[in-house]
Parts: structure tokens; sequence; C-alpha cells
């Protein structure tokens, strides 16, 4: 058998990460997938594994860690197709830590740089959820 050292290129070590994250095993997975960006940062995967990461922290509600990870995206991989998707989760997460403030400005953003996204009534949906945190200072910490 012939064995690669690049850890994406034969089917089964993605199929690996995917399934520790669906059997809530976050670290072991987010363990590979650092490892993946850190050595084949210039790999076409590599903003996608970068992506995965933060998923893998805002499933397990560490909103903190999500917007780091998806943050690494905007600045490490900027033409990516994964940046519309890092500033709508990073929209999200802030939304998640009562950042209204901060959330309002990855939602704008997202809604003028991607107005054909998929995602975008969601988008639509949460800043008028937040118009109406604003009221509340228990709901927002910012606004």
């Amino acid at each position: 058998t012939v064995v690669s050292t690049h850890p994406w290129t034969v089917s089964y070590t993605h199929l690996d990460v995917y399934k520790r994250q669906q059997a809530g095993r976050y670290p072991e997975a987010r363990y590979m997938l650092d490892a993946f960006v850190v050595r084949y940062a210039t790999d076409s995967r590599a903003a996608r594994a970068q992506a995965m990461v933060g998923d893998s922290h805002y499933a397990e509600g560490k909103y903190r860690y999500a917007i780091y990870a998806y943050t690494k995206i905007l600045d490490n991989f900027p033409r990516s197709d994964e940046v519309e998707i890092a500033i709508f989760k990073n929209g999200q997460s802030f939304l998640q830590l009562k950042f209204c403030k901060e959330a309002r400005a990855y939602f704008e953003q997202f809604m003028s740089r991607y107005p054909k996204s998929k995602f975008r009534s969601e988008a639509s949906e949460r800043l008028k959820e937040i118009s109406q945190k604003a009221k509340d200072k228990n709901a927002c910490t910012t606004s």
C-alpha cells in the first residue's frame, strides 16, 4: 500500500474528522483540523478546515473561540469561499454572546457583500432580532 504524507489525500482522514465531529468528539476533530491548517496553510482545503474548527467551537457553545476561528479565515484566507460563512457565523456568535453592536456590524457586512446568499433571509431576520433586543439592556451588552 501507498501511504500519503498529505493527510487529506486519503479520503478516510477527512471522513475521520467528520465522524469525530458527528460523535461530539470536537477536541479530537479540532486537533486534526488545526494540524492540517498549520501544516498545509496554502492548500485549497485549509480554509474549509479552519471553518470546521469554528463550527466545532460554535456547536459546543464556545462562541469566543468560534469568533477567533472564523476571524482566522477572514485574516488568512480572504479570497476563500469560506469568507461568506465566516462573516455570517461571526454575526451569529456575537449575537449568542449578546454583543449586538458587533453582531449587527457582521450581519450588515454580510448583507452588503453577499446579496444573493442562501443565508440572506436568516441574516435579515437576525438584524430584525437585534433591533428588537437593542431596546432591552438584558438582551444586549452592546447596542
